[in-house]
């Protein structure tokens, strides 16, 4: 299996391969999970055949009819929409064609909520599948497989009115953001060597299972950990709705106790207060839970971890997935010979590194805030 990297080039309609080439320098590419990746390659025109074969590259309807996929062994990295490639024609340099674009979940970002609609009381992954049956319906259609999913059992309300002029993109990510919530991505693959593109869903999380162990030394290159305190407080409280009127009179809003970060404070933290309005919730106990839930997320810094490692240690899978990260070194001590950092944490983005000078392609893995 070569570990070069590979582009494809295709309609965007149809999915109809237009071009193949293994030519590519300076690849880079990010995917994440629920957002807009992107990605970058170079080809190039060394002769006048190898130029010929561009063609299909130099028309100025490129970024609205083509797609790219970019592979390495059997495997595709990435895949998404086109934007308007660059051609540079140059006698010192070398001729060349540069691409850029976006991954397929950029696409909604690109279409709007042309008619009234509403969900009331819909299973939210359901409503997942049908904006995104709105956005492939007839010359929207991009080839992409919606699933059959397991049922999360949350059912939301969501409506749309022609004159919020909204992008389906912000409806989609309206419903997966609230609580209980879910994780959505395209996903591209080969099935019996035939490029397939699909939509993920998973609720609340995308599970990608284990994945491997990663060490430092040995497989990792890099490794690095900060703490992020920006919404971290050490006192929370909320305010919620009003209760219903009791013999017409008004009530007043419910509200909650104060609960601290006793740990934070025993260590000579100062009172950061988080005041929290849930105007919707009319229930003191939970209201309660709310205060208790925000406590247990933003009552302690967030730890941010980041892992680099060759190109040929993973695989576009790892994305959901929850790799051990294990570390021997003296800013995290240990006894035994047992790695000081130990942990499992879950990938939801990646960002590919271009190869250079013959060396291996890097991958920085982006992990969930822990």
């Amino acid at each position: 299996m070569s570990n070069s990297w590979r582009l494809e080039v295709a309609t965007r309609r149809g999915d109809r391969t237009v071009l193949t080439t293994t030519a590519i320098t300076g690849v880079s590419l990010e995917r994440y999970i629920g957002k807009v990746g992107s990605f970058a390659a170079t080809i190039a025109a060394p002769n006048a055949r190898a130029a010929s074969s561009l063609q299909p590259l130099i028309r100025d309807d490129v970024a609205l009819t083509l797609n790219a996929y970019i592979s390495r062994g059997d495997e595709i990295w990435c895949g998404g929409m086109l934007g308007d490639p660059s051609a540079v024609i140059n006698g010192r340099a070398g001729d060349t064609i540069t691409l850029e674009g976006v991954t397929f979940e950029g696409y909604l970002d690109r279409r709007t909520q042309y008619d009234d609609i509403a969900w009331s009381n819909v299973e939210q992954l359901q409503i997942a599948q049908d904006i995104w049956a709105l956005a492939l319906a007839d010359e929207g259609n991009l080839g992409i497989d919606l699933p059959t999913y397991s049922p999360s059992g949350v059912a939301r309300d969501l409506t749309v009115a022609r004159t919020d002029r909204r992008t389906l993109r912000s409806m989609i990510s309206e419903i997966s953001g609230r609580e209980n919530g879910f994780e959505w991505m395209i996903n591209c693959y080969r099935d019996a060597g035939v490029r397939k593109r699909a939509l993920v869903l998973g609720s609340p999380l995308i599970d990608g299972g284990q994945g491997p162990t990663f060490t430092y030394p040995g497989n990792m290159l890099q490794f690095g950990r900060k703490p992020s305190t920006t919404t971290t407080g050490t006192r929370f409280w909320a305010v919620g709705g009003a209760a219903p009127d009791v013999g017409g009179e008004t009530q007043p809003p419910i509200f909650t106790a104060q609960l601290r970060a006793e740990e934070l404070l025993a260590n000579g933290a100062v009172l950061l207060d988080s005041a929290l309005s849930y105007s919707d919730v009319v229930i003191q106990a939970s209201l309660d839970d709310r205060v208790t839930e925000a406590r247990r997320r933003f009552g302690a810094p967030l730890p941010i971890v980041s892992a680099t490692v060759p190109v040929d240690k993973v695989s576009p899978s790892i994305l959901g997935a929850s790799p051990r990260l294990r570390v021997h070194h003296a800013f995290f001590p240990s006894s035994g010979g047992e790695a000081g950092y130990d942990a499992r944490t879950r990938v939801i983005g990646m960002k590919i590194k271009p190869d250079e000078r013959g060396q291996s392609g890097e991958v920085e893995l982006i992990f969930e805030e822990q």
